[in-house]
């Protein structure tokens, strides 16, 4: 359980972990980061995380661990903006949001792996765009592998960036190697719900 309270330029942050049964608190903290800092707001990021993690007696890998302690960006706009993105209702607006963000910091993985499966999900008809043409088809599918494949490049366990990849595999075709990466991502980001998303979305 966690409950935020933003006051001023700083933000107090409870973060509580509870038993199953909502009886026993395994752990409680209470945390004030300043906005203006990002580099604080991750180290609470972090707190919490390790904090959780050992009260459930879960031991990090070397690799997790250094993820763990390396901010996934130095900016707070480009955070901000990543933020807001995800609160946009309006599609266009969203995809403009995220493309700040990347602007703000090109090495921040999240925006880009956002952007990768929006972009992924316009291969088709949905509620948000219309179907790619098929003479932008080859530019567009392109710049998907681009921003996926340097997002994984940022951070191997970033949502998103893998299931772009499987989704413009299975919607140019190649079955073999979309299935490939659907295995691939359940092994590597186990926790990456998207991926079981495009998975259903092979039987329709």
């Amino acid at each position: 359980d966690c409950t935020v309270r933003y006051s001023d330029n700083r933000v107090h942050i409870t973060a509580e972990l509870i038993d199953s049964t909502g009886l026993q608190t395994l752990w409680q903290a209470d945390y004030e980061p300043s906005v203006a800092d990002i580099k604080d707001v991750f180290a609470v990021q972090a707190d919490i995380a390790m904090n959780i993690a050992n009260a459930l007696s879960v031991v990090f890998t070397p690799g997790e661990q250094s993820l763990l302690e390396k901010p996934p960006t130095v900016s707070t706009e480009a955070y901000v903006l990543f933020h807001k993105a995800y609160e946009e209702p309006d599609y266009a607006r969203t995809i403009d949001l995220f493309e700040q963000a990347v602007g703000a910091d090109g090495e921040f993985a999240a925006p880009k792996a956002a952007l990768a499966f929006l972009w992924a999900s316009e291969l088709i008809n949905t509620n948000y765009a219309a179907a790619v043409a098929p003479e932008e088809r080859d530019e567009h599918v392109a710049k998907i592998r681009a921003y996926a494949e340097r997002a994984l490049e940022l951070d191997p366990t970033i949502p998103f960036a893998r299931s772009a990849l499987t989704m413009t595999e299975m919607l140019s075709w190649h079955w073999i190697e979309a299935y490939e990466r659907i295995a691939r991502a359940r092994e590597l980001t186990p926790n990456d719900v998207t991926q079981y998303d495009v998975y259903l979305l092979s039987y329709l």
